[in-house]
């Protein structure tokens, strides 16, 4: 292959959303225990649920989403997809199984894709289709926007915007490459999609799409009044032409479009009214709808192209929409470089201007991807010092010495870039920022070093070289019982928590500082319920029920930030030898795992196995 010729990479391993997302599944139960090969985990932990994941994710068996309304929650089981209904307490059977799921965030609708791309909306109340969509096969994007208003599909090479409403296409643009991550821009009325990336020369480039998702509302100018001529009061005049209260409007002269015309006076024949607005009686039709005919929908303003030299990654963007950062975790060429031309750095954290014309700016050192609290008042990423360019650094004295720790937290000013480094020493722990901002939870379960899987056994502390293990650290090997602690960003401090292991592996943030996490059982057939008190630094295991089978998954309603859902696993029914696979939801604001009246049990329609003689189960999934 020649060394020019660009290399797409159709699944970017350089997220660790994307990377974590399908372990952490895995972990829980996911189709065959999936694990990914070599998948990094160290850096930021993607996997807090606490406001549904990512949103429009590929949904593996034994994971679940919530809506935001918090009254209904879709859960994915091998051969089945459910939904639960919580006012009504029982579960439905969808008639297919989507691989992608999405709750609008206040209409009662969800959006479920189907294996061949077909994408329906699903009225919740009777779990059945109000709209389809043609097909768009290879779909590996599926979001809604914040008011509801429009479904955007992403696929191998192109981006629709979809209106929600009617199920019509409102534009299709090309991105270049497979649509991987996306985020509305509510104040602009705008999406951004990245697409996945190619390598030329040894060196990356993901294109950025900017899609407008409505019409920009031309200006109207206003004319100045004829002295002594009053005008409707509230009422932009014609340019030029102003009105009178009580006096018709010149003929030939068109009414200002989007004005209400004046009670009593005819408006000029052909010109359409506003909708709902009555014409005076007597008069022709001024509509050239036909009764029933949609108005057509504005044209959207041109979408807006450009491209970074890094690799795919979510992207962060500030409150005010001023600025975007992307960042991976790992990036990598399918082909190793050669010595004459390397790609230097990385996985830089690559900054992007969204002003009227919205352009690349510059790449900092570290890598991601970055967290950045609600207020966008800091941003949190890391740095590893094998793997980066001194030429980034505006103030060299910043350059990390040879020889000390290989990583570092990286704390960084979105406004003007000056960043601060933090040692964390020669293995990388998996970090989540708090809901508040204020910290980082720090799970050394999982490291990395030089950016494989490592093990340690022993206390971790924060020393003169920053986080570092008293135990010595080999690589390739997972140990559950590793430290785990918080970290405060303004004081830049680490503490262990007291109690027992508690991995990050799935888990939430209530809106009063406690957290709800599963730990991965061993057989990766879900995970074991712990609670962590960030006040007190301290963990607990969490009893649910009489069952010791652990959890699926684990959940948060968004409404009160306070009642947990967890997922749990419970053993198949046998009737007359035939064996039903059986689960059930339990909601609960009792930390202490009690269900109360918050339970939900869902039994299959139809049996998975027979029974062996004995009447025991043949294992997997389902018997559990």
């Amino acid at each position: 292959m020649s060394a020019s010729r660009p290399l797409r990479r159709s699944i970017a391993i350089s997220s660790l959303t994307a990377l974590t997302a399908l372990t952490a599944l895995g972990a829980l139960g996911a189709m065959g225990c999936l694990k990914q090969p070599g998948a990094l985990e160290g850096g930021a932990n993607a996997n807090d649920r606490t406001f549904g994941g990512r949103p429009g994710e590929i949904l593996l068996t034994g994971a679940m989403t919530v809506s935001p309304r918090g009254d209904y929650v879709f859960a994915q089981r091998n051969t089945v997809s459910l939904l639960y209904d919580l006012a009504r307490k029982r579960a439905v059977e969808l008639g297919f199984q989507p691989s992608r799921f999405v709750f609008a965030h206040a209409r009662p609708v969800g959006y479920a894709l189907a294996p061949d791309g077909t994408l329906s909306e699903i009225d919740l109340a009777t779990a059945k289709a109000v709209w389809q969509s043609a097909p768009m096969p290879g779909t590996s994007l599926l979001q809604v926007s914040g008011d509801d208003a429009h479904v955007v599909q992403g696929d191998a090479a192109n981006v629709r915007v979809i209106d929600a409403a009617t199920g019509a296409v409102r534009t299709t643009e090309a991105l270049g490459g497979a649509a991987t991550f996306a985020t509305f821009l509510p104040l602009g009325n705008k999406l951004m999609v990245a697409s996945d990336t190619t390598f030329t020369d040894h060196k990356p480039t993901t294109k950025l799409l900017i899609v407008a998702l409505g019409p920009v509302a031309p200006a109207i100018p206003v004319a100045p009044a004829i002295p002594g001529m009053p005008t409707i009061p509230g009422m932009p005049t014609i340019p030029g032409m102003p009105t009178i209260p009580g006096v018709p409007t010149i003929p030939g002269v068109p009414t200002i479009p989007g004005m209400p015309t004046i009670p009593g006076v005819p408006t000029i024949p052909g010109m359409p009214t506003i909708p709902g607005m009555p014409s005076v009686p007597g008069t022709a039709p001024t509509s050239s709808l036909s009764e029933g005919q949609a108005t057509p929908a504005v044209p959207l303003p041109p979408a807006v192209h450009l491209a970074v030299p890094n690799c795919t990654a979510p992207i962060a963007v500030l409150p005010d929409e001023s600025r975007a950062f992307l960042s991976p975790t790992f990036c990598a060429e399918d082909v190793p470089a050669d010595t004459a031309q390397t790609w230097t750095n990385p996985d830089p954290v690559s900054v992007i201007d969204l002003g009227v014309a919205p352009a690349f700016v510059r790449n900092l050192p570290g890598f991601g991807p970055v967290a950045m609290p609600k207020d966008g008042g800091r941003l949190v990423a890391y740095l590893d010092t094998q793997r980066i360019d001194p030429s980034m650094f505006a103030n060299p004295a910043q350059i990390p010495p040879k020889g000390g720790p290989e990583y570092h937290l990286m704390i960084i000013d979105p406004r003007s870039l000056a960043f601060t480094l933090t040692p964390i020493g020669d293995a990388l722990p998996r970090f989540a920022l708090s809901r508040d901002g204020k910290g980082l939870l720090v799970d050394a379960s999982i490291k990395v070093k030089t950016r494989a899987r490592a093990k340690v056994t022993g206390a971790l502390t924060l020393g003169p070289n920053g986080i570092g293990f008293k135990a010595d650290v080999s690589i390739g090997v997972f140990n559950e019982k590793a430290p785990f602690g918080w970290f405060d960003l303004d004081a830049r401090a680490f503490t262990p928590f007291a109690g027992p292991m508690a991995g990050l592996d799935r888990f939430v943030q209530l809106a009063d500082g406690p957290v709800v996490t599963l730990m991965r059982r061993q057989d990766g057939l879900g995970g074991y319920p712990f609670t962590i008190d960030i006040s007190r630094h301290a963990t607990a295991s969490m009893p649910v029920g009489a069952t010791n089978s652990g959890l699926r998954d684990v959940g948060l309603l968004l409404g009160d930030g306070a009642t947990v859902i967890l997922r749990l696993r419970l053993p198949a029914d046998n009737k007359a030898g035939k064996l039903y696979s059986k689960e059930a939801l339990c909601l609960t604001n009792d930390l202490g795992g009690t269900c109360g009246a918050g339970y939900i049990e869902y039994e299959a329609s139809t049996p998975f196995a027979d029974a062996d003689p004995e009447g025991s189960c043949p294992g997997g999934h389902d018997c559990w």
